[in-house]
């Protein structure tokens, strides 16, 4: 029953749960912009690349976050009725990506190339990056709903149409 002490707890926990790895983004993302932003400010070799791809390793939390909660929604229940079970499973699988991810600057380097490398190309008319903003353009006035659709990926439903 929804009154039983044990299910309101495992339900607590799973909440704080919730809110402690939304929390830990948030952070992590104000401390990241905020990091590289001085960086690049104080730091003459610095490009707005290095901004990009060094803020872009916050990614690393967004996953372990996603793992957390697919654990915590698969498993977390069954290991233990507590409310702390789910925050342990979350700095369990923190610790864990902390010590695999200790070192991103490959992925940093990796990513910053390749905005460079993008650029490069654009500069060179390799990519034509005009005809594809025409397009959107032409799509957005052609219908601003289905546009709009298009570009989340919100499924289109016709409720007139009579399936056989």
């Amino acid at each position: 029953m929804a009154s039983n002490p044990k299910l309101f707890t495992i339900g607590v926990g799973k909440l704080k749960a919730a809110k402690a790895m939304k929390t830990g983004f948030v952070v992590s993302l104000i401390i990241s912009v905020t990091f590289h932003a001085i960086d690049q400010v104080l730091n003459d070799q610095k490009t707005w690349y290095d901004l990009v791809a060094g803020v872009a390793g916050v990614a690393v939390v967004g996953v372990a976050i996603g793992i957390s909660s697919g654990v915590i929604a698969l498993g977390g229940s069954l290991i233990t009725g507590s409310a702390i079970a789910p925050l342990i499973i979350i700095v369990a699988v923190g610790f864990l990506f902390a010590w695999v991810f200790r070192d991103t600057t490959v992925y940093v380097d990796y990513l910053t190339q390749h905005l460079h490398i993008c650029e490069e190309n654009i500069q060179a008319g390799k990519v034509r990056i005009r005809n594809q903003i025409q397009k959107l353009e032409k799509d957005y006035k052609d219908s601003p709903v289905d546009f709009i659709k298009g570009i989340f990926g919100v499924p289109i439903l016709n409720f007139t149409k009579t399936y056989k």
